[in-house]
């Protein structure tokens, strides 16, 4: 990933601020108005889609790392596990739980790697998590272990979310508002 394409967010507010302020006249033809109302409409579109971007790259960048090494790490026992599993010297009973171990790293290599890109990522490793956390983990990874079983490759929505059932954290109306908008 990298820089976000199209104008910048400190331009499209710009934008907005100046349709803002020009709307503000009293004085101001009605075509001209409905022009710029619906150029306003389409500029807070377009600062959705940036931000959404923006939070996109920064938590690509933020666990690029860990999810780098999580999937060596799966790659690696995957690479293991069916070497083993075609070793002629392994027992029945061994072979069925290989194939289970198999599978479990499988699903973890498409939790690492289709992990919702608006959600913070979730350690698959990671020792000593909170109850949230964990609940998060296992809503994602059984959702991949469907995905992986049905076969089908996921197709991301416009805004590049998945439609994974995750806890939102609450956050108040004065969280929400920026101080650009601020009147």
């Amino acid at each position: 990933m990298g820089k976000v394409k199209g104008p910048g967010l400190a331009i499209v507010k710009k934008k907005i601020r100046d349709n803002e302020r020009l709307l503000k006249k009293e004085h101001l033809p009605a075509n001209v108005r409905v022009e710029h109302e619906r150029a306003l409409a389409a500029l807070q579109d377009q600062l959705q889609v940036i931000q959404l971007e923006h939070k996109k790259l920064k938590y690509y960048e933020r666990y690029k790392k860990i999810r780098f090494f999580e999937r060596k790490k799966a790659e690696r026992h995957i690479k293991q596990l069916e070497k083993r599993l075609g070793d002629s010297s392994v027992n029945v009973s061994e072979k069925d739980k290989v194939k289970e171990k198999l599978h479990k790293y499988r699903v973890d290599l498409k939790y690492i790697k289709e992990y919702p890109p608006l959600v913070k990522y979730v350690s698959l490793y990671a020792e000593g998590n909170v109850e949230a956390t964990e609940e998060t983990r296992k809503k994602i990874w059984r959702e991949m272990e469907e995905r992986l079983l049905s076969g089908k490759k996921h197709n991301l929505g416009p805004s590049g979310a998945n439609n994974i059932p995750v806890k939102k954290k609450q956050t108040s109306e004065e969280e929400l508002n920026d101080e650009f908008f601020e009147k």
